[in-house]
């Protein structure tokens, strides 16, 4: 004789006006919420006489080819600051930062695309730097491109990176293998840097093969071409 299993109750159909009430009711409670954070931001702004044009931060061109945005003390009247501070704390406003990139290129690389194209291409030094600002508005980044034949206004470059750079990309060039004045003025400066060559230098010869401002950059790129800029800007972008 068999024996069967008994059937399980079915279960009961849920209470979809209980469903129905309860969206309803979360729904109503964010509409009513909303305009009252309206509200008190009106009359926060109306008692302290600040216009919420003061809470956002106008924009200033950098240059012909980006665009940032003004410091919160730049935007708003002293006497209005400690007000709009504690508005945009409410409204937990963030300015976008943008990291500043200072780029050193050393001796000789402005006869980039004419000396030695068999090692080093035939992209210029312009080229380079068109590169460089198309890749930077990308990432977000502020652009300051520099290059010179001397050592003491590279080390000079270095130096008030400490105020005006978040981050270094260097080309010694030449110097990397001999200067110890641009080695000690990397040392003072706190922010990543990130040493660049277009040619491998490591398959170079004896005099192209040992860089001494490898010792002190955060990171060496080279043997990619014009492109390792680019790259050195990708990875600044996406450092801490």
């Amino acid at each position: 004789m068999q024996h069967t299993r008994p059937c399980a109750p079915s279960r009961p159909w849920p209470s979809y006006p209980v469903y129905f009430g309860v969206l309803f009711i979360i729904n109503n409670a964010i509409g009513l919420i909303t305009p009252l954070v309206g509200v008190v931001l009106n009359v926060v702004c109306g008692v302290s006489r600040v216009s919420m044009d003061d809470l956002i931060p106008r924009r200033l061109a950098v240059d012909d080819r980006a665009a940032g945005r003004a410091s919160f003390a730049d935007a708003v009247p002293r006497s209005r600051r400690r007000t709009c501070k504690m508005v945009r704390r409410l409204t937990l406003w963030k300015d976008p930062i943008m990291k500043r990139v200072m780029i050193l290129n050393g001796p000789n690389l402005n006869m980039l695309g004419i000396r030695e194209p068999h090692i080093y291409g035939t992209t210029t030094l312009d080229q380079v730097n068109a590169g460089c600002e198309e890749a930077a508005a990308k990432l977000g980044l502020k652009l300051a491109f520099h290059q010179s034949n001397h050592e003491g206004v590279l080390v000079d470059l270095i130096q008030s990176a400490r105020q005006d750079a978040d981050a270094i990309v260097i080309n010694p060039a030449g110097l990397s293998f001999t200067s110890v004045s641009i080695m000690d003025a990397i040392k003072t400066f706190e922010g990543p840097v990130l040493e660049v060559h277009i040619s491998n230098i490591h398959a170079r010869d004896e005099y192209h093969r040992h860089s001494k401002i490898s010792s002190v950059a955060t990171g060496v790129i080279c043997g990619l071409g014009p492109f390792g800029y680019i790259a050195a800007l990708h990875a600044i972008a996406n450092m801490n």
